[in-house]
């Protein structure tokens, strides 16, 4: 009886487990939504915005490596580093190659 309860009780368990799991880093960002939240400061599409850097005139290696070193504390900043904290670096690389010099 226990033997069997393991067979039934055990898959269903993994099941669960898998329906909870992570997104994986394979799985896609969706940059423009993402890049949405980039416009309040930087302007719509990284344009600039007053004295804001225009983000669409440097290259996407140039906004990821400082959008992950302000996150990372290794490069002093105002607010950024407190928004950076709260992507990964995949989202981070996705945002900056969408919004970056084409």
């Amino acid at each position: 009886m226990l033997s069997g309860l393991r067979r039934t009780i055990v898959p269903a368990l993994l099941l669960i487990g898998l329906s909870f799991a992570a997104p994986s880093a394979a799985q896609s960002v969706n940059a423009a939504l993402v890049a949405a939240n980039c416009a309040v400061c930087h302007g719509q599409g990284g344009a600039g915005a007053g004295d804001m850097p225009a983000l669409n005139k440097s290259s996407a290696e140039q906004i990821a490596d400082t959008m992950k070193a302000m996150r990372d504390g290794k490069k002093p900043s105002t607010i950024m580093g407190r928004i950076a904290k709260g992507y990964s670096d995949g989202q981070i690389d996705a945002v900056a190659k969408y919004l970056g010099k084409k």
